[in-house]
């Protein structure tokens, strides 16, 4: 898990993709975020309280953080990554964005003291009246391959049993927003490889539209660049994409993930029918020695010279087919898909 976070992390530490992520989540495709207006931030945050001569400090680390201009103003842009369903997420954002608005107003307190520009209320909290913060927006970015079951908001999290139902009115909500890659329908407006990222989570879930959107979108998947081939290959669980990589890197720098993929695929083929073989060697000894077993010599004669009968004791004993080579075929797609 540690390891589809550090490369998910890794692959979205770039620009281009960070102002199509805005533009697509948050703006439905349309074009207001240049890579130009994306700004570093530091993704850790440092909480420090001050009581009775004592000083307790602790931090905590965001996947992904930047600062988007937006012409004079600005938001910050927060992005969770998780390949599983996180229990506690909605409490766990809101601290981020808590935490967020409150380097904010630390940093207008600290100017109005320099400044000695308050008094009255304003000087008790700190604030003016007409101070104003950045909004911030945190996406949870959800890659599993199960879908989300996990609570969308704070009151998901919390108890309504009882009287309690009386008081959820009044208790203040924080919504997740929560993007599911494999159910996420406006995938095809991303301009960058995000566009292949989220196709290919999209698909996953049936071998047909996988064959079906390979045959579209497959040139697209023959010079990918390192890190999404990375991605990828830690999405499917396959060690052999990522063994892989280094033979089948293109002329242009980046790597042709459609070659390792027929390449895996006949690997896993050819281990499949070894492993049939010997898979289907070990079922008829045994259906010979529980024939010999129970003195049935007619049916093992029988058997040795009808494979149809031979199938039907098999199943009498309660002795499995062996997978043959079409089915670890298909899971081995299915592994990719």
């Amino acid at each position: 898990m540690q390891e589809k976070n550090a490369l998910a992390m890794e692959y979205l530490d770039d620009r281009e993709r960070i102002a199509d992520f805005v533009n697509v989540v948050y703006f439905h495709g349309k074009q207001v975020v240049k890579a130009s207006d994306v700004q570093e931030a530091d993704s850790v945050q440092y909480r420090v309280r001050k009581e009775n001569r004592e000083v307790r400090a602790g931090q905590a680390a965001r996947d992904k953080v930047r600062k988007v201009v937006l012409g004079m103003q600005c938001v910050w842009i927060g992005i969770e990554h998780l390949s599983s369903v996180h229990s506690a997420m909605p409490l766990r954002v809101m601290g981020y964005d808590v935490g967020s608005y409150e380097r904010q107003a630390k940093r207008l307190r600290r100017e109005h003291r320099r400044k000695s520009d308050l008094s009255g209320k304003e000087y008790i909290s700190g604030l003016a009246v007409t101070d104003r913060l950045w909004p911030t927006l945190t996406s949870v970015l959800y890659m599993g391959e199960e879908p989300w079951t996990g609570p969308r908001d704070l009151h998901g999290m919390l108890e309504w049993g009882g009287e309690l139902a009386h008081l959820r009115e009044y208790v203040p909500n924080y919504k997740l927003h929560i993007i599911e890659a494999g159910t996420y329908l406006e995938w095809e407006k991303f301009s960058t490889d995000l566009r292949l990222l989220f196709g290919y989570l999209h698909h996953r879930g049936s071998e047909e539209q996988m064959r079906r959107y390979l045959e579209e979108y497959g040139k697209e998947y023959e010079n990918l660049q390192e890190d999404l081939y990375d991605l990828l290959g830690s999405i499917s669980h396959a060690d052999y994409l990522l063994e892989a990589k280094e033979k089948n890197r293109t002329e242009q720098g980046g790597i042709n993930m459609c070659k390792a993929l027929q390449e895996w695929v006949e690997h896993e083929r050819r281990e499949g029918m070894e492993q049939g073989i010997e898979q289907g060697e070990e079922r008829i000894n045994t259906l010979y020695m529980n024939l010999l077993r129970d003195s049935r010599g007619e049916d093992l004669q029988r058997a040795i010279e009808d494979k149809a009968y031979r199938g039907q004791l098999c199943r009498e004993y309660g002795l499995k087919a062996a997978a043959g080579i079409v089915g670890v075929h298909s899971n081995s797609l299915n592994r990719w898909n």
